[in-house]
């Protein structure tokens, strides 16, 4: 059926109402024979009225209860009654059964097994530009969807890439209505189809940026997966196996709207989004069974927006690639495609040594905010669906080391998916650190080490969340035996109380540390073992709640309530963040029966037993706080004025309770610091809230 052809459109109307009428009751069957009657005769202007009378008594029968196969019957009738050119009722889809890609059995944590499926869709990702230029190689290795999904091959088209293929494929006539679209998101979408139908593989949007491997959202059974909202059908996401009818299907109208006339046609009734769903629409009205028959699937948003995010991040590579002083190299990139498939293997190349998978988190507990809310997205954001990333641990061959852990293959940055992997290369295109050079090598380490800090290693928050779980990871990939042979690089500038962690969460002793002088050394690893970072946007992966939880001895049950004191403003510095109200907000938690706690004269292992006995602790927004994650009870924590929310997000891990209030007023003096102050009926609230 062709919507744009009336005759095609009526033709189409008078059967499928005589496909639903025969499928119902008998009775209703013969309550309205004589409109169909009516219909099959073609009585001129009469079958446009029996059209809209059905439509009126279908919409009548919509607003009483019935049962959901009456329901469901009616709603179809008054969509092919109401469907015109372009346009439909699409509240329909809401009503029909559909199977929706379900990762992990549907049991939170979701997994993301980074893994090919058994599947007829092929392994193969297609993006379409064809009003930009041809990506090249190593801007392809840039894409997100090529990063996360390692064992996929990634292909894009440009304008002349979209033409050939085109031509090689299905000739002139395809080239020629490619023509016709003109303009790029059409010509786009028109690729993506006659790709899709004659090799199949998976369509993601130019404009979405990856978050995990995708393997697991192409399952065994389906031949058609497609993104799907509530009464919406979109093309951001489109998985499906060669030869797809469906995919001919809204091809085939595609290549004869061109030839009807592109004139005053809107994208999404060519091929966006409202030409997907009501194509889905039509073929279900015309056959019940067309979703299962043809094994078409679709993704929820819930998943969708978990593992894929709208954002354009990939759109500006190639810009980027011509005007940045290095070039970047996605950590993925260094590993070649035969080698992650152990197809072929070369003695002394780079590696994958092993991985934790990508989670799918459930909805947290909801942020409990006293006073103003001055971060509502945080807020939201708890209360839907969030992802953690992936993260691989790699052996990799002569790579240099400069400045606050920034690795480079050559004279290419070697980027982390994480915040800190991002600081330190913008560090380096500020010239902080010694570029890349042979010629300023200061060291060659020929014996396997392990860099084991980042851009934060000076912060004991930093490094509790950061460093310490990523050679948590490389233990657990690697063995103990074989993780206890190797040397660990630490900066010259080292907190002591950092190597005391070392030593307690690995046992790692001072010989076996090498000293790196970040401001001015630049160092070649002929081999280093390297993790990604267990979190992205510090949203972070359940490892790390597994890698504490190794060392937790207290069984009992919780119940210390400590009030954490920060260190004292001290006259003469800068930067400094001073909660004017510390005193009585101290002496207001001693009245209530919180112990005021200094963290920092405690030692490491003092600090552990502390918050494995804590039920709830409050304190001002800072790094001792992280140190919840030593808990495996869970707690209630209290946060004043929070600039972040890495406590938040350690609280879906940990399954704990934040409490927040935020500054009413501040001022910033001569040397930048901050003073600032809550409200004290706020503050008086906030205690109560605890409990």
């Amino acid at each position: 059926m062709f919507d744009f052809d009336s005759t095609s459109l009526h033709d189409w109307k008078v059967k499928t109402l005589g496909v639903l009428f025969q499928s119902a009751a008998s009775e209703t069957t013969v309550a309205y024979q004589s409109h169909l009657d009516a219909l099959r005769s073609y009585e001129r202007g009469r079958d446009h009225d029996v059209l809209r009378e059905l439509g009126s008594i279908s919409a009548e029968h919509l607003l009483h209860l019935q049962s959901k196969r009456e329901h469901l019957f009616w709603a179809k009738v008054y969509y092919v009654c109401t469907r015109e050119f372009g346009s439909g009722w699409t509240d329909l889809l809401s009503l029909l059964p559909r199977s929706f890609i379900s990762p992990g059995n549907g049991h939170y944590p979701l997994c993301l097994e980074e893994s090919l499926t058994d599947s007829a869709i092929p392994p193969r990702i297609i993006q379409c530009r064809p009003d930009k230029p041809l990506f090249s190689p190593s801007s392809c290795q840039q894409v997100t969807w090529a990063q996360k999904n390692p064992l996929l091959s990634y292909d894009c088209y440009d304008d002349e890439k979209s033409r050939r293929y085109l031509m090689d494929h299905f000739g002139t006539h395809f080239t020629n209505a490619y023509q016709k679209v003109g303009y790029a998101a059409g010509q786009a979408d028109l690729t993506a189809l006659s790709v899709l139908y004659w090799e199949g593989g998976i369509f993601a949007d130019v404009f979405s940026a990856c978050r995990a491997s995708i393997s697991q959202l192409i399952d065994s059974k389906s031949r058609l997966i497609l993104f799907s909202d509530k009464n919406r059908v979109d093309k951001f996401f489109i998985a499906s196996a060669p030869r797809h009818p469906h995919i001919g299907r809204l091809l085939q109208r595609a290549i004869k709207l061109t030839e009807y006339g592109m004139y005053n046609v809107s994208h999404d009734k060519f091929t966006d989004h409202l030409a997907w769903t009501l194509s889905i629409l039509d073929a279900v009205c015309e056959n019940p069974h067309y979703l299962k028959d043809n094994g078409i699937s679709f993704l929820s948003r819930e998943i969708y927006d978990c593992a894929i995010e709208f954002n354009g991040q990939d759109e500006d590579i190639s810009h980027h690639e011509q005007t940045r002083h290095f070039v970047t190299l996605p950590a993925s990139a260094l590993i070649s495609t035969e080698e992650r498939l152990k197809l072929f293997s070369t003695p002394g190349s780079n590696a994958v040594l092993g991985k934790v998978d990508a989670y799918i988190l459930p909805a947290a507990i909801p942020l409990t905010i006293v006073g103003r809310d001055h971060h509502p997205d945080w807020s939201e954001r708890q209360r839907h669906n969030t992802i953690t990333p992936a993260a691989h641990v790699y052996e990799w061959n002569m790579v240099g080391l400069s400045g606050h852990c920034c690795l480079w293959k050559d004279e290419s940055f070697i980027r982390l998916d994480s915040y800190l992997s991002h600081v330190a290369e913008i560090e380096s295109r500020s010239g902080h650190w010694k570029p890349p050079s042979r010629d300023l090598v200061t060291r060659v380490v020929d014996e396997p080490v392990i860099p084991a800090f980042s851009a934060g290693y000076g912060c004991y928050g930093h490094y509790i969340v950061d460093d310490l779980p990523r050679l948590g990871l490389i233990r657990k990939i690697l063995g103990a035996a074989e993780f206890d042979k190797l040397k660990i690089i630490m900066p010259v500038k080292t907190p002591a109380w950092a190597f005391d962690l070392l030593k307690i969460f690995f046992e790692i002793e001072k010989d076996r540390i090498i000293l790196f002088d970040h401001e001015r050394d630049f160092w070649i690893l002929r081999r280093s073992i390297v993790s990604e970072y267990l979190h992205r946007n510090y949203v972070f992966n359940p490892f790390i709640k597994e890698f504490y939880q190794g060392y937790f001895q207290e069984e009992s049950v919780p119940t210390r309530r400590i009030c954490l004191s920060r260190k004292a403003w001290e006259s003469g510095k800068t930067h400094q963040r001073v909660f004017r109200q510390q005193e009585w907000f101290e002496n207001e938690a001693q009245k209530r029966g919180f112990e005021i706690i200094s963290p920092e004269r405690l030692s490491i292992p003092e600090q552990i037993r502390l918050m494995c006995q804590t039920k709830i602790q409050i304190g001002e927004h800072g790094s001792a706080q992280h140190a919840s994650i030593y808990s495996k009870f869970g707690m209630t924590v209290g946060t004043i004025n929070p600039l972040g929310d890495v406590q938040i997000n350690l609280g879906r891990l940990s399954g704990n309770r934040n409490v927040i209030v935020y500054e009413t007023e501040h001022f910033i003096d001569e040397k930048a610091n901050t003073f600032f102050d809550c409200s004290k009926s706020d503050l008086l609230a906030f205690f109560d809230h605890l409990e």
